[in-house]
């Protein structure tokens, strides 16, 4: 099937209201008239099917208005952060390989070199626009950059089947309908934001975009809009919103997604606590975003406490599994690495993977990811490959001692990382921030923080697993969307000047 038109939902669904922010409402005949111009004027500066386009994305409402506009003309969308440096940004765009560049932010600056491919213009046009491009399912309708939190960023080509399949797939598991508006607080060059206005086209639904994440403006969005049903954010932006009203959050919601980066187990109870119906989410960005979600009615009555790495059962048309290092499936219950196989997976990266991988002749993709799928088929998420931590010959997992970090109550931000040693191998590293201003205020307080903290963890975890290296900061190192930037973290706990060192007995 072919991905619906804006043309399409506007002849059916014309007087359904299809986005929203601040003070504008638009129909969807309102969005395809303010959007036509700008196809009309994108068109006429040689935008094709196929065409690969940089979209420059901020969460603003023209932004979301150039998304429709090159899926009208059937353009390949790049979408890419306007809040980054220039050298960057040619760096992204040569990954990418793009045609044509396109800035509605207008965050460029007005004298750029021409190492950058042609600027279109962001403008309306009287001309008449050509009808929107029926998309076939192979077509490739975007090319999203991976976060690259822990390597370079890479290009994943994802077709309009890919994006079809994961949101029917997300539209059954929520019930998703023309009736809900679902709230756009992620940005759009992450696939988590851009799948938001994909679905909501699909469903002829409409979307909130609320502007840059501010956790108080959200607080009072969420409050004076129940309008608002559907939402997804990264733990980063939970806890903050949290931070503002920890007992009680008004909405109007009946499903909030949590992904992106794992949420702890007293993260997720808190927020149930205070009214948020958080469901955990297990996804990637080669898949379109959700591959796993906790159902609502589960998400209800579950103790996240006693289920730590939940994220749910498999969606629709998903299959799970999980290996040993040959690839051989396990028993449930036993960890391993994931594997996924469904429609939603790019084709792409499943040739990536080496050809005499049995897994890619099957149209299994490898993760990086561990976990384990219990009887009932749930799906509980361990650890990264990247997570393992290998000191004096120990393996320890970086996220078991950033839990154990958290439980101490002392924190508003943990991460850990690895620096090398050359009597260790490698060295666990914590960089924290503490809740309490006064303990970043001196060297004296900084220790007296990791003091406690220290006490506090070796009742939790073994001596091999305690950090030998500390970093205090006021605010650790994330992209827009909430996500840790590990190698930064990791060029932090290596700076000299930027931390404390101390070795810890292993007694």
């Amino acid at each position: 099937m072919s991905l619906p038109t804006l043309q399409q939902v506007c002849a059916h669904q014309g007087q359904r209201v299809a986005f929203r922010h601040a003070d504008q409402t638009l129909s969807y005949a309102e969005l395809t008239a303010t959007v036509k111009p700008y196809a009309a004027a994108l068109s006429a500066q040689g935008v094709r099917p196929g065409t690969r386009v940089a979209l420059l994305c901020a969460s603003t409402p023209d932004c979301v208005f150039a998304v429709h506009a090159l899926i009208w003309l059937g353009a390949t969308l790049q979408p890419l952060s306007a809040r980054q440096p220039l050298a960057s940004l040619r760096a992204q765009l040569q990954r990418l390989g793009s045609e044509v560049l396109l800035d509605p932010t207008q965050s460029l600056p007005t004298a750029v070199d021409d190492s950058l491919p042609a600027i279109l213009k962001w403008q309306p046009s009287p001309a008449p626009a050509p009808a929107c491009v029926r998309l076939k399912p192979a077509h490739v309708l975007t090319v999203m950059l991976t976060s690259g939190s822990t390597a370079a960023a890479s290009p994943v080509p994802l077709t309009v089947q890919n994006h079809l399949a994961s949101a029917r797939a997300v539209a059954e598991r929520l019930q998703h309908n023309a009736d809900d508006c679902w709230l756009l607080c992620l940005p759009l060059h992450h696939i988590g934001g851009l799948a938001i206005v994909l679905r909501s086209l699909i469903v002829a639904g409409s979307l909130y975009l609320c502007g840059r994440f501010d956790a108080q403006q959200l607080h009072r969005l969420l409050a004076a809009e129940p309008v608002i049903s559907l939402a997804s954010m990264v733990p980063t932006m939970l806890q903050r919103l949290l931070a503002v009203a920890p007992d009680s959050v008004t909405s109007g919601l009946r499903a909030l997604l949590i992904g992106g980066a794992p949420a702890t187990a007293e993260l997720l109870q808190q927020a149930r606590a205070a009214a948020l119906p958080v469901l955990p989410t297990y996804g990637m960005t080669e898949a379109c975003s959700q591959l796993a979600t906790l159902a609502p009615s589960q998400a209800a009555v579950v103790d996240f406490l006693q289920h730590r790495g939940l994220a749910g059962t498999a969606l629709d048309g998903v299959e799970l599994r999980v290996t040993d290092a040959g690839g051989k499936p396990l028993p449930a219950g036993e960890t391993g690495r994931i594997m996924v196989r469904g429609e939603m997976i790019s084709r792409d990266m499943l040739r990536q993977q080496p050809e005499v991988a049995v897994w890619r002749q099957q149209g299994w993709l490898l993760t990086d990811d561990y976990g384990r799928i219990a009887a009932d088929g749930m799906l509980y998420i361990s650890h990264r490959h990247s997570d393992v931590i290998i000191s004096g010959g120990e393996n320890i997992l970086r996220t078991e001692v950033e839990q154990a970090l958290w439980q101490t109550g002392l924190l508003d931000d943990v991460a850990v990382t690895a620096v090398a040693d050359a009597e260790w191998g490698q060295l666990v590293a914590a960089l924290v921030v503490p809740q309490a201003a006064g303990q970043r205020s001196s060297k004296q307080a900084q220790e007296s923080l990791i003091d406690a903290l220290l006490a506090d963890l070796r009742q939790r975890l073994d001596p091999v697993k305690l950090p030998r290296r500390w970093c205090v900061l006021t605010a650790l190192p994330r992209n827009e969307n909430g996500k840790l930037q590990l190698l930064e973290c990791q060029r932090l706990a290596v700076a000299a000047d930027a931390f404390t060192s101390r070795r810890v007995k292993e007694s």
